[in-house]
């Protein structure tokens, strides 16, 4: 994979093992293990990455890949959880089971030999996106909410 990608890990998993693994197996080329990325430092990652992969054994709907996919990336990641909600396999990113090393490299090899496809997963990603942006949020309970406080046509009883 040497010239072919550059792995930014990010992270506060098993640290030591993954060094280890990089250090034997002399990936310092393509592997480059950052810690925990935030604020601007995530922004620029995300700003200047073209995939984005999350290979996680258990998640609920992750924002990294909600994040990821606002800016346009398409997504690598496993099946669990939400994540099948937002990642459409073959349309905006490629799932896999859990430790599935062999799917995790024919994910990469995909986009390797296939770079169109990471543009256009990258906008389908986008347009997946859209209904979770503050905007359309802000409408959607807009809406809501004004629905509850109209008047309506209820008879209310009381007493007094």
């Amino acid at each position: 994979y040497n010239n072919k990608i550059k792995l930014h890990i990010g992270g506060d998993g098993d640290v030591k093992k993954l060094l280890k693994i990089i250090q034997e197996n002399d990936l310092r080329n393509i592997v480059e293990y950052l810690g925990w990325v935030s604020n601007n430092e995530k922004n620029n990652l995300l700003l200047h990455s073209d995939i984005y992969m999350l290979p996680s054994y258990a998640e609920g709907l992750p924002v990294s890949i909600l994040e990821a996919m606002s800016y346009g990336m398409p997504i690598i990641s496993t099946n669990v959880g939400g994540i099948p909600e937002i990642v459409k396999h073959q349309y905006n990113g490629l799932l896999f089971q859990p430790g599935d090393i062999d799917a995790i490299e024919n994910a990469l090899q995909f986009f390797i030999n296939q770079p169109q496809k990471i543009e256009e997963y990258g906008n389908h990603s986008l347009e997946l996106i859209q209904p979770y942006f503050p905007k359309a949020v802000i409408e959607q309970l807009t809406q809501c909410y004004t629905s509850i406080l109209t008047p309506s046509e209820v008879s209310v009883a009381s007493h007094a």
